[in-house]
């Protein structure tokens, strides 16, 4: 589901020019950044067993720690895709004004 969603966003962001197609460079390290910001606060959460994930509903791929599975990156990475393309279409259409 996680890739549907990341494929869906990404024909949005084709169509309307908004992110990956207006500025690739920008927007991968703005990606990048806020990914690395929430997997530090991920990674924390693991190491002081502050939460867990639950074996049954993931495919068993893990990076870094037994408790951080590839889907977390992807939802990461969707969640920073998501947030950007929100930003960027509020901007085009006027509603965010620079200072």
């Amino acid at each position: 589901m996680l890739i549907l969603s990341i494929a869906g966003l990404t024909l949005a962001d084709f169509r309307y020019k908004l992110v990956f197609w207006y500025d690739k460079l920008a927007s991968g390290k703005a990606i990048v950044v806020t990914m690395l910001i929430l997997l530090l606060f991920d990674i924390a959460g693991v190491l002081n067993h502050i939460f867990s994930t639950n074996q049954e509903y993931v495919i068993g791929i893990y990076v870094v720690t037994k408790d951080l599975p590839i889907e977390e990156f992807l939802f990461l990475f969707l969640l920073s895709y998501v947030t950007l393309l929100i930003y960027q279409s509020i901007k085009r259409i006027g509603g965010i004004n620079h200072v």
